[in-house]
């Protein structure tokens, strides 16, 4: 059918016709349809009936697949490859179910919600438990607005458009002597 799907009622008022012995010119004419259009689909209604059966079916396949892969991404925490092997696609066809149907991808996005949550979960109980590494990294990324960030200073010196190395001793405060 390369990729024309017919619509089924059309198809319907079409079948009839022809069974009915209207002349292929005016059933074209009628439904302003082309001539390639009716052999393709209408003139051996048994075959496109068949073929229209085997397009839902593949429509069911994909259905069941696209409801699986988002059950198993969910066990895996998100990790596409995996997933994609134990459903039996090509991330090309998971990344081309993102972009052609939108229950689908928005599923996929709440289910992104979701880890970053679980995440968020797990940061707290380590926050709660005192791990300072876990406190150092909330506070750098949910309390910037009270200052807590790093601030990267430029350290280097351009003396004549030359970047120049200065050597600093340390002088002993309890010490008379001047270093050289």
């Amino acid at each position: 059918m390369d990729g024309l799907h017919p619509d089924e009622s059309l198809f319907k008022k079409i079948q009839a016709d022809f069974k009915n012995k209207t002349k292929i010119k005016d059933i074209i004419k009628k439904y302003e349809i082309s001539k390639y259009i009716f052999n393709t689909f209408y003139r051996e209604p048994d075959i496109i009936e068949k073929k229209l059966k085997s397009e839902k079916a593949k429509e069911e396949i994909q259905k069941k697949q696209k409801s699986n892969f988002l059950k198993v991404i969910k066990k895996l925490m998100g990790n596409i490859s995996q997933s994609c092997e134990k459903v039996g696609i090509t991330r090309q066809v998971f990344y081309q179910w993102l972009s052609e149907d939108e229950n689908f991808k928005r599923s996929y996005e709440n289910q992104n919600e979701y880890e970053i949550d679980f995440a968020e979960s797990k940061l707290m109980q380590e926050i709660n438990d005192g791990n300072i590494t876990a406190i150092i990294f909330f506070l750098k990324t949910k309390g910037k607005k009270r200052g807590y960030v790093e601030n990267n200073v430029d350290t280097s010196i351009v003396v004549n458009n030359q970047p120049t190395t200065i050597e600093i001793i340390g002088v002993d405060p309890n010490s008379d002597e001047c270093p050289e």
